[in-house]
C-alpha cells in the first residue's frame, strides 16, 4: 500500500489549518486520505482554534482598536512623520522611538503593537497635537484610554498562550509536548477566563494590570459601563473557546496515555484488556512510570513489551498539536530565499535553520584539512 513514498497503513493522522480544502468530506485531503487509511486521525491546529476563538470584541472594544490602528497608520505610513517621531522620542528619552505595524496573519503582532503605543502614548499624544490630526481628540478620551488599557492586557493573555501553544515553547522543552499536553493549557486558559469573569462581576480588576493602574479616580459610571462591556466580552470569549475546544468524545484514550495504571480496565476497548491487565501489574514498569519519566520515553522505549497498548499511544503522542512547524518553514524561506539569493537551493540550509541538533563545530573544524602555509 505504498504511494508516493508514503506508507499509508502506517499513517497516524495529519494536521490543518482549518480550511475548507482541508477538511471537505467528499473531495478534499481529509476525505482523500481516508480513502488511504480509514483510520487516519484528523486535527485542527490548536493555534488556528485559538485565534478563531479570540475574535470575539464586542463593539465598543472594536471601535478603540481600530482606532490605535489608524493612529499607527498614520504615524508609519509615512517617511517622514516616522522620522518626525523618531526625533520626538529621542529628545524626550523615551524607551521606544517606533511603533509596530500588526498584520492578521502574524498571530503575536497585534498584542505587541497595542503594548507599544500605550507605553509611548504621552509622545503620540504631543505629536498628534503638533500634526492637529482629528484622532486626537478620540486618544484622549479617558474611556476610549480605559478601552485601550484593557485591550492592551487582554492581548498580552492572548500572545501568552500562543508562546505557550507554538512548538518551541516551555512544552517542548519538557518533553511534553503531545496533543493532551496543549489541551490542558486551553483548559488551564478557560479557567482563568471563569477566574476574571468572577472578579470583574465584584468590579475587581486586579487580573487586569495595565487597565487597573488607571481605573481608580475614573467615577463609578466609568466603571459601570466597562464592567458591562468586559462581561460581554469575556463571557463570549469563554463560549467560544468552548465550542472550538469541546471534550474529548472518548477520555478513555487520553486517560490511558496519561497514566495506564490508575484507568480501569473496563474503560477500554476489550481486545486490549488482558494486555493492560498485565501492564498495571508489572511492577518494575509501573515504578519506571512513576519515577518520572516522560510520555514519550514511557511508551517508545520501556512499554514494548505490551504491542497492542502501546501502538494506541504512540498513535496520539505523533499526531501534530499545530502547524506551527509548518509556518515557521515558511518564515525560514522567505528570511533565506529573498530577491538577491533567487536561484539558490535553500532545502539545505533551511535543514540547518530548522534543526533542533546543536552542530558540534569541533568536530567539523577537526574533520578538514588545514590550509597549508606558502
Amino acid at each position: 500500500m505504498e504511494e508516493h513514498g508514503l506508507m499509508w497503513d502506517r499513517f497516524a493522522g495529519f494536521c490543518t489549518d482549518g480550511a475548507p480544502t482541508m477538511l471537505g468530506s467528499r473531495s478534499d485531503l481529509a476525505a482523500l486520505i481516508k480513502t488511504k487509511n480509514p483510520s487516519a486521525i484528523t486535527t485542527h491546529c490548536v493555534i488556528h482554534r485559538q485565534a478563531l476563538a479570540a475574535k470575539t470584541l464586542p463593539e465598543c472594544f472594536t471601535v478603540a482598536l481600530k482606532t490605535a490602528i489608524k493612529v499607527v497608520n498614520f504615524i508609519k505610513k509615512s517617511a517622514l512623520n516616522t522620522r518626525l517621531f523618531k526625533q520626538l522620542c529621542s529628545d524626550m528619552n523615551s524607551e521606544h522611538e517606533t511603533l509596530l505595524f500588526h498584520t492578521e496573519v502574524r498571530w503575536l503582532s497585534k498584542g505587541n503593537m497595542l503594548s507599544r503605543l500605550y507605553e509611548i502614548r504621552e509622545e503620540v499624544k504631543i505629536f498628534l497635537t503638533n500634526k492637529e490630526n482629528e484622532l486626537l481628540d478620540q486618544f484622549c478620551e479617558p474611556e476610549y484610554i480605559i478601552r485601550f488599557a484593557y485591550l492592551v492586557d487582554f492581548f498580552a493573555q492572548i500572545n501568552k498562550l500562543y508562546l505557550q501553544l507554538q512548538g518551541s515553547g516551555n512544552l517542548k522543552l519538557q518533553g511534553m509536548s503531545n496533543i493532551f499536553a496543549y489541551e490542558d493549557k486551553i483548559r488551564a486558559f478557560i479557567a482563568k477566563i471563569e477566574l476574571w469573569i468572577n472578579k470583574v462581576e465584584r468590579n475587581n480588576f486586579s487580573a487586569f494590570d495595565t487597565l487597573n493602574q488607571i481605573i481608580d479616580g475614573q467615577g463609578a459610571d466609568v466603571k459601570k459601563e466597562l464592567q458591562k462591556n468586559m462581561m460581554l466580552h469575556l463571557t463570549n470569549l469563554k463560549n467560544e473557546f468552548n465550542r472550538y475546544f469541546p471534550d474529548w468524545e472518548d477520555k478513555s484514550i487520553q486517560k490511558l496515555m496519561r497514566n495506564p495504571f490508575l484507568i480501569n480496565v473496563s474503560e477500554v476497548a476489550d481486545e486490549i484488556q488482558e494486555e493492560l491487565i498485565e501492564m498495571q501489574h508489572d511492577t518494575n514498569l509501573k515504578d519506571t512510570f512513576e519515577s518520572g519519566t516522560t510520555l514519550k520515553d514511557y511508551w517508545c522505549q520501556k512499554a514494548v513489551s505490551f504491542p497492542k497498548v502501546r501502538d494506541i499511544a504512540i498513535r496520539y503522542l505523533t499526531l501534530f498539536s499545530t502547524t506551527y512547524l509548518c509556518e515557521q518553514g515558511f518564515s525560514t524561506l522567505l528570511i533565506i530565499k529573498n530577491k538577491h539569493r533567487n536561484r539558490l537551493n535553500a532545502a539545505a540550509d533551511m535543514r540547518l535553520a530548522l534543526s533542533s541538533t546543536e552542530p558540534r563545530i569541533q568536530k567539523l573544524v577537526k574533520s578538514m584539512q588545514p590550509q597549508k602555509s606558502h
